[in-house]
């Protein structure tokens, strides 16, 4: 979690909301002139329907949020830079 959390907080296109204490990482997509609560909810959308990569999707400070949980063992650095060019991929498509 602490990768993923400090691959994003460097990253001018994410907004983080969290340190993670053990898995959660909270986040958002924020390099868009759309409507940041929509493109957030259609980039988590998009993973699910057309990666089968599933995150969560819950509400900070009034703002739609992304929600990692990362308890699998098994993931691996890659594994978060491929979900992070996801995001961005969909989010440059305005899903």
């Amino acid at each position: 979690a602490e990768y993923l959390y400090e691959k994003l907080k460097n990253d001018s296109d994410f907004e983080t909301f969290n340190k993670p204490e053990i898995s959660a990482v909270i986040f958002r997509y924020v390099n868009s002139s759309s409507d940041l609560n929509i493109l957030n909810k259609n980039i988590r959308h998009a993973l699910m329907h057309m990666c089968g990569i599933f995150i969560g999707e819950t509400e900070t400070d009034g703002k739609t949020t992304l929600k990692t949980t990362l308890l699998n063992p098994r993931t691996e650095k890659k594994d978060l830079d491929e979900l992070v060019c996801k995001i961005k991929e969909f989010a440059k498509k305005n899903v």
